[in-house]
C-alpha cells in the first residue's frame, strides 16, 4: 500500500476506524476478537475458523509498542463512542484505535473481513448524475479505486436495500455519512480541476467563477437527462464549451445589478433546445412525487418525518402501485389520451 502524503493517510484513517467501529457497533458495542463470542462460534462452527470449539484458529494479534500482543476485543470505551482495542498486556488495557498506525489498523481490517465480519460488497451506483461521475473522474484518475468511494457503495449499498456489511448504523446516519463523502470528494475534485486550469480562462472570470458557472450547467443538464450522443467525453466537452461561452458573454456583467441564477438557467435552458437529444432505451421517468405538504393534506403529523422517511415512503407507494392492477389501468388510459398505438402483434417484424 502506497501513500502519498499526510493528507491521504488520514483519509485512509479516517476510513479504516470507520470500518472498524461499523463492526463493533453491529455487535452491541463489543466484538470478541480471542475467544469467539457465541453468535460467532454458531456461524464458525463448521468451518476451520476456531480452534476447541472457541477460540479463533488465527486470534488477532498486532504490533504496538514494539512487542506482538493479542486483542481480546474491539469495542467502545465507556462514552459510548470512542473505539479501543482491549490488549492482553498484563492490565488488558485499552487503546484507542486513533493511536494506531495505518498498517496496523489495516490489519485489524483484514483480519476482520477474513472471519466475515466485513461481507464483501460492490460499490453500489453513487447517487449523482453521469455528467458529475465523468467530471470527478476526469480531476481524479484514481477514483474508482479509492477507498472512501468504496465506503460510499458500502453505504449505498445499505441504504438501497442490498446486500452490505452490518453498519450499526441508521439509515439517517448512513445517508449523512455517505453525503460528508460525496461532498469531500467533490470539493477535491473542483480543487484539482482549477490547480490544472490556466491563469487566463474564458472572460478572465476568477476560477471560482468559472468553475460556479461549469457547475451549475452540468448540473441543469444532468436534471433535464441531457444526451446528445453516446459518448460521454462529447458530453462533457459540449458542456465545458457553455461554460467558456457563458464567461465569455458575462466577461463585464455587474452582478450585483442581475441576478447570477436566473442567467445562468437562462443560457443553459436555450443551449438545451438548440441540441437534439438523443433518447436513452434506459432512462426512467418519474410519475409522481411525495412531499410534506400532501402527507399532511391527508392527515399526517409530519413533524418528526425526514427526507429519509420520505424517500423510503415514496419507495413503497411506488412499489405498490407498479405491482397493483390500478397501474396497468391508469396506463392504458394515459396511452390512449395521448394517442400511442399497441404493437401489431400478428405482424411482428
Amino acid at each position: 500500500m502506497i501513500m502519498k502524503n499526510k493528507e491521504t493517510l488520514e483519509k485512509l484513517r479516517t476510513y479504516q476506524i470507520g470500518v472498524i467501529r461499523s463492526v463493533i457497533a453491529s455487535r452491541q458495542g463489543r466484538l470478541g476478537t480471542y475467544s469467539a463470542d457465541a453468535t460467532d462460534r454458531e456461524r464458525l462452527a463448521d468451518t476451520d475458523g476456531l480452534a476447541y470449539e472457541e477460540y479463533y484458529e488465527s486470534p488477532l494479534t498486532i504490533r504496538y509498542d514494539g512487542l506482538y500482543r493479542n486483542v481480546i476485543s474491539l469495542e467502545f470505551c465507556e462514552d459510548g463512542l470512542t473505539p479501543v482495542c482491549l490488549m492482553n498486556g498484563g492490565d488488558d488495557f485499552p487503546l484507542p484505535l486513533e493511536n494506531l498506525s495505518c498498517d496496523t489498523l489495516q490489519g485489524i481490517v483484514e483480519w476482520l473481513e477474513e472471519y466475515d465480519f466485513i461481507p464483501s460488497a460492490e460499490a453500489a451506483p453513487q447517487t449523482t448524475s453521469d455528467l458529475t461521475e465523468d467530471f470527478v473522474e476526469r480531476c481524479l484518475p484514481e477514483y474508482p479505486t479509492r477507498y472512501d468511494v468504496f465506503r460510499l457503495g458500502e453505504l449505498q449499498n445499505f441504504l438501497d436495500g442490498h446486500e452490505s456489511p452490518e453498519f450499526g448504523l441508521n439509515r439517517d446516519e448512513a445517508a449523512a455519512e455517505r453525503d460528508r463523502l460525496q461532498l469531500r470528494i467533490y470539493a477535491e475534485a473542483i480543487t484539482a480541476f482549477m490547480k490544472r486550469q490556466s491563469a487566463a480562462l474564458p472572460g478572465n472570470v476568477s476560477l471560482r467563477d468559472y468553475a460556479e458557472a461549469l457547475v451549475d450547467i452540468a448540473y441543469e443538464a444532468g436534471r433535464r437527462k441531457f444526451r446528445p450522443s453516446d459518448n460521454s467525453r462529447d458530453t462533457a466537452a459540449t458542456l465545458i464549451a457553455w461554460g467558456d461561452e457563458f464567461s465569455r458573454q458575462h466577461e463585464d456583467t455587474d452582478w450585483t445589478e442581475k441576478e447570477f441564477l436566473d442567467e445562468i438557467y437562462r443560457f443553459t435552458a436555450e443551449k438545451l433546445q438548440s441540441v437534439p437529444n438523443k433518447d436513452d432505451p434506459n432512462a426512467e421517468f418519474d410519475i409522481a412525487f411525495l412531499n410534506r405538504a400532501v402527507l399532511e393534506r391527508h392527515g399526517y403529523d409530519t413533524a418528526t418525518i425526514t427526507d429519509s422517511d420520505l424517500q423510503e415512503l415514496a419507495g413503497r407507494m411506488g412499489d405498490y402501485y407498479c405491482e397493483s392492477s390500478k397501474f396497468s389501468e391508469d396506463l392504458r388510459t394515459a396511452c390512449g389520451d395521448f394517442g400511442l398505438k399497441l404493437r401489431d402483434t400478428t405482424n411482428p417484424k
